[in-house]
């Protein structure tokens, strides 16, 4: 359980029992904002994840036209499989891209340390791929197969 707080702990425990309206209020008054891996409807009275569901859940997503370049942050260790086979979603729905290489790098170092590929998300939409992007950001595709897949230079994590 978080510990955000005196109230954080009952807001937990209240959006916890089936998302009432008031924990889903309490749940974005202490969640950060800036992760935003959850979304609210219209009225605030339900939460979902934004992405990366393991069970089938409609993300209402809506295909768009991302950068010419995505990143993935990962870690060191999965490199050599990631760069032989791709990224693939595996339990999850969509493989996740970021706009940007810091935020790759972050997720990166979530699993060990970290390394960032870079994906050719031009030469994926011309060769027909889709992509959607996630109420928080995050660019989702099926499959990125090996071809479109780039290592970057081992970077310092700070």
């Amino acid at each position: 359980m978080p510990t955000v707080g005196p109230r954080s702990a009952s807001c937990w425990r209240a959006w916890r029992r089936a998302a009432s309206r008031s924990g889903a209020r309490c749940w974005s008054a202490w969640w950060p904002r800036t992760t935003r891996r959850f979304a609210f409807n219209d009225d605030r009275s339900r939460i979902r994840a934004s992405q990366g569901h393991s069970i089938a859940v409609d993300l209402q997503l809506r295909e768009a036209e991302p950068p010419a370049v995505l990143y993935h942050g990962t870690a060191s260790r999965f490199l050599k499989a990631i760069l032989a086979s791709g990224l693939r979603a595996g339990a999850r729905h969509h493989v996740h891209l970021s706009a940007d290489r810091q935020t790759a790098m972050r997720v990166g170092a979530r699993h060990g340390f970290p390394a960032v590929l870079i994906v050719d998300a031009a030469r994926m939409r011309a060769d027909g791929i889709v992509f959607y992007q996630s109420d928080n950001g995050v660019w989702l595709t099926a499959e990125v197969k090996p071809k479109y897949l780039a290592q970057t230079a081992p970077t310092r994590h700070a």
